[in-house]
């Protein structure tokens, strides 16, 4: 059984792509989101970084953003978040990365972005933010939404783990993972269950830190997904169910 880790909405939806294929999951979802629908005022020569899938869906709840999503120039971190904007007829689209890491490597290199307005939640990559202003590049953050930190496992999460039901876990960021670790210390989990389980990253920052909490865990208990999305984490744990 995997532990799905995800918002609810989003863990619903992989739940049932997982029965498809035969996989038994439990949702335990390590945080959730309020919006706060700004409303945004660009300026000509601004560029709007996009690095999640909820900062999107938030620029999209207010209806004066929403008529103006065509005029606006748009910096995107990840595909679904493209194709969300896309599909609500943004058109100024500049640049589409797959990772943080690949946007920053251009970013060396681009002298025609001059000023960026980072669209995030509270919870968002301050490590970037640090590299960016590096660069001499201006960037400004704009709060749009309230990341909610889940404050316990749910009774049936403690259960399972002890009975040593979950065997995967699976970690869509590294704020998740923070949230995961946290909630096992609060409910007094021996580490033993934390070192026997597999951890599914979507990226290797997301590894990085189970192996700083867990330096222990063997190398094989850790694996990264080919690439940053959905399908790549699906196909990964559909490969490791079919190993057992």
């Amino acid at each position: 059984m995997i532990l799905i880790t995800r918002p609810k909405k989003e863990a619903i939806e992989l739940k049932r792509k997982l029965s498809l294929r035969g996989i038994s999951s439990h949702i335990d979802s390590m945080q959730s989101f309020k919006n706060k629908k700004k409303l945004i005022i660009p300026n000509k020569d601004t560029y709007f970084l996009l690095a999640s899938i909820q900062a999107a869906k938030s620029l999209l709840l207010n209806q004066k953003n929403y008529k103006k999503i065509s005029e606006y120039k748009f910096i995107i971190i990840g595909k679904k978040t493209e194709n969300l904007l896309r599909s609500n007829g943004a058109k100024k689209i500049f640049k589409v990365f797959p990772t943080s890491k690949e946007f920053l490597i251009f970013l060396t290199k681009a002298k025609a972005i001059k000023k960026i307005i980072y669209l995030s939640g509270s919870k968002y990559n301050k490590k970037m933010i640090i590299k960016i202003k590096k660069m001499g590049i201006s960037i400004k953050l704009q709060k749009l939404y309230e990341t909610n930190v889940k404050a316990k496992f749910n009774s049936i999460t403690v259960s399972k783990f002890k009975n040593k039901r979950i065997k995967m876990i699976a970690f869509y960021s590294e704020q998740a993972a923070v949230n995961f670790f946290n909630l096992m210390t609060i409910s007094k989990l021996e580490k033993k269950h934390a070192l026997e389980c597999c951890y599914i990253c979507i990226s290797q920052n997301v590894a990085n830190f189970v192996f700083q909490v867990l330096p222990t865990i063997k190398r094989n208990k850790v694996y990264i997904s080919k690439k940053p999305n959905n399908l790549a984490i699906i196909s990964l744990i559909e490969t490791l169910h079919n190993q057992k």
